[in-house]
């Protein structure tokens, strides 16, 4: 869960904090924090400090995290063609189309509601 939160605020203007993953997974900064600590120990994310005092920390993806989220991501594909293996190709597409739209507006509103 940590991967993909840090990979989906990955486009933000600015590095990626505990809080931002917080409100990302609808978590408490306190969970998420110990979620990130696990992610770290497992070597799939980085923790750094921003430098100074009270500064938050940016959190990012090391190589092995970002071979673990496209190895699930491949995953994820395959258990979807599989389960749509039996529809036609316009209820695919259908279907397709509308999880895209609906990820882009979740997308749009988590945009909009994440402070600047």
């Amino acid at each position: 869960m940590v991967l993909e939160a840090v990979h989906a605020l990955s486009g933000a203007q600015r590095p990626t904090s505990v809080n931002d993953i917080a409100r990302e997974l609808g978590v408490d900064q306190s969970g998420a924090s110990r979620m990130i600590a696990r992610t770290e120990q497992l070597g799939l994310v980085t923790r750094r400090s921003a430098g100074r005092v009270g500064a938050a920390s940016s959190v990012t993806i090391t190589a092995a995290g970002e071979e673990l989220l496209r190895q699930a991501h491949v995953w994820q594909d395959e258990v979807a063609r599989s389960l749509t293996a039996d529809w036609p190709d316009e209820d695919v597409r259908t279907f397709s189309t509308l999880m895209d739209r609906l990820v882009k507006a979740q997308a749009a509103l988590d945009a909009s509601t994440r402070p600047k």
